[in-house]
């Protein structure tokens, strides 16, 4: 009698001890491609602490060719004090897939080692085991609250009346911060400033875990940057579990139809097209429509060919909404440049193909604000011994276009009235790190050094639309061109320029690369010229890659095949206002403000 109530209370003890670890299992799949049985235990770490307050315990299983099926077997899981030598939790776990993830919680464990005994078993047979040791210690919880000043990398030129979006991260200490909720923005007068907050990682692997890195989207007001000197902050964040989140007064509404997505931000209405994604398809501002796409317009690419392949041809193209809030939402976009006047089935490293390159685009919309940030990126699927590119665009139609403006170094434009433009393209080619020049069809009209990055048309009615793009002249060659009809920025020029006074071969210039930088194609396959001069200059054409040459050649054997190119652009839609507005905000975007903490 005495045995059994023995056994009776080690019974409820190991109940009372599964039941205070409440552990959850899930299961994931596993490819099961092993002859033999394979069975390993895994810990999220090594040492838990009550900073993590739940750890995680994953057994990999792969079947072997002599059992039929996962659900013969079953994974039993014991975990034992190595300190009172007590098993404190025991269950068998039966198998549907090649991975069991078990999560448990650490709360009312006491500080010691542990040993975690896994047993992969059919019926009552064990047919392999495996062992791991965590230990358990009790740190000293840190400072839930604070006070954290905010310095700007660069100023924030921008009216006093208005703001320009600011996105920067913030790491905590492990169990500093546990819910995004309990964070604002102060300004320097205390006042709360309305943020978008976003979890980027934990210091775990679950959402009880402590915040390790939170992403904060505001609005700035003017201000001057000051992080060399850390005087006078202008913001601050403040966190502490009773700190409250105020609401936004500006608020980003979506409705997703079958069709597509519909963005009212509070100051322009807009659609993003689930199918035949041209960018955006049409623009409302104070109840009119100031723009209208087309599907011959957005993103395309022209092949060395001529063939003409548009984002807008994907039928397939994906549309999601990856980061959704009050101030600012991000759209994700992912498709392939499909060739006009084909069904987009072919893909092929070489011409010809339906097909050429993919590209992955973000869209972020802010709250109240006239313009979109477009991050586009294209990812080369051709072997560049094979295709050249022509051209690489972004083109955006319009009508009843009064002037057009190319803004300028020394925060000047050059404004190209009506009758220029009708009578053809005029367009400015960043064709060197320190030289422009503003053209049409005839004639050279202005040179110079470098680019602002924006052009923008005034319509008759006063409304402009303007393309912004950083790092223009950094990463030339780039161009910008008012046609009758709209507005097209190229990614690779059409009018592309050679310079035959640059010897790119010489030792001084060999390393820059120009055969990728210049000329009226864009062509990625690195001439044999290279490796000949690598080997004059290194006596001796070594063909290893731990020399000079050697890598060289290998250059001259490789391709672009799964390269990228990103481009950071800031789209804008203006009524109301003038040149001088597009001029300001561009000179924030170029700048992109950016907080510092201290």
């Amino acid at each position: 009698m005495k045995k059994f109530i023995i056994i009776c209370l080690f019974f409820n003890l190991l109940v009372l001890n599964a039941a205070s670890l409440n552990p959850r299992i899930y299961y994931l799949d596993w490819e099961q491609i092993s002859n033999e049985l394979k069975f390993n235990v895994a810990l999220e770490k090594e040492e838990f602490s009550n900073l993590d307050r739940e750890g995680r315990i994953v057994f990999g299983i792969e079947k072997g060719k002599t059992i039929n099926s996962l659900e013969e077997l079953s994974v039993n899981c014991r975990i034992l004090s190595l300190r009172t030598s007590e098993v404190i939790f025991e269950k068998e776990i039966p198998l549907q897939k090649g991975i069991i993830v078990m999560d448990f919680n650490l709360e009312n464990l006491e500080p010691g080692s542990y040993q975690v005994t896994g047993e992969i078993k059919k019926a009552q047979n064990v047919l392999k085991k495996d062992e791991k040791i965590f230990r358990y210690v009790k740190k000293p919880m840190p400072a839930n609250k604070g006070k954290i000043p905010l310095f700007f990398s660069t100023d924030v030129k921008i009216n006093s009346k208005d703001t320009f979006p600011v996105s920067f991260g913030i790491p905590f200490p492990e169990g500093t911060l546990w819910n995004e909720n309990n964070v604002r923005i102060l300004d320097k007068d205390g006042k709360p400033v309305a943020c978008q907050k976003t979890i980027r990682s934990r210091w775990g692997h679950s959402n009880n875990s402590s915040i390790r890195w939170l992403g904060i989207d505001f609005q700035a007001q003017n201000t001057v940057s000051n992080w060399q000197n850390k005087k006078q902050p202008s913001y601050f964040v403040e966190f502490g579990p009773s700190i409250p989140s105020p609401p936004s007064s500006q608020k980003i509404n979506i409705e997703e139809t079958e069709q597509a997505y519909n963005v009212d931000n509070g100051e322009i209405k807009f659609v993003i097209k689930k199918k035949s994604w041209n960018f955006i398809d049409s623009v409302i501002s104070n109840r009119k429509e100031i723009f209208k796409n087309t599907d011959n317009d957005g993103f395309y690419l022209i092949d060395h060919q001529g063939n003409i392949y548009r984002a807008s041809n994907d039928k397939d193209v994906k549309v999601e909404i990856e980061e959704r809030g009050d101030l600012k939402t991000v759209f994700r976009i992912e498709g392939w440049y499909v060739k006009d006047n084909t069904e987009g089935n072919t893909i092929n490293y070489r011409l010809p193909t339906d097909k050429l390159c993919k590209f992955i685009s973000r869209i972020e919309v802010f709250a109240g604000k006239p313009y979109v940030r477009v991050l586009h990126t294209i990812i080369f699927t051709f072997d560049s011994n094979s295709v050249r590119l022509k051209d690489i665009g972004f083109s955006l139609p319009s009508t009843e276009i009064k002037n057009a403006y190319f803004g300028i170094e020394n925060d000047q434009f050059f404004k190209v009235d009506k009758n220029a433009i009708d009578n053809g393209p005029v367009y400015l080619v960043q064709h060197l790190a320190d030289k422009f020049s503003i053209e049409d069809a005839k004639k050279t009209i202005k040179e110079g050094k470098h680019s602002e990055g924006w052009f923008a048309i005034e319509k008759q009615n006063g409304d402009i639309i303007g393309i912004n793009h950083r790092e223009t002249w950094q990463r030339f060659p780039k161009e910008m061109e008012i046609i009758k009809d709209g507005i097209k920025f190229h990614i690779w020029p059409a009018h592309g320029k050679t310079h035959p006074d640059i010897d790119e071969i010489d030792s001084k210039e060999i390393y820059k690369l120009w055969f990728a930088h210049q000329g009226k194609e864009l062509n990625l396959a690195m001439p044999w010229k290279y490796y000949f001069k690598a080997a004059e200059l290194y006596n001796g054409p070594a063909t290893d890659v731990y020399s000079a040459p050697g890598l060289v050649l290998a250059g001259v054997h490789s391709s672009i095949l799964g390269a990228s190119i990103t481009s950071d652009m800031l789209v804008t839609f203006l009524t109301g206002e003038n040149i001088e507005k597009q001029k300001e905000i561009s000179n924030c975007f170029q700048s992109l403000p950016h907080c510092i903490h201290d």
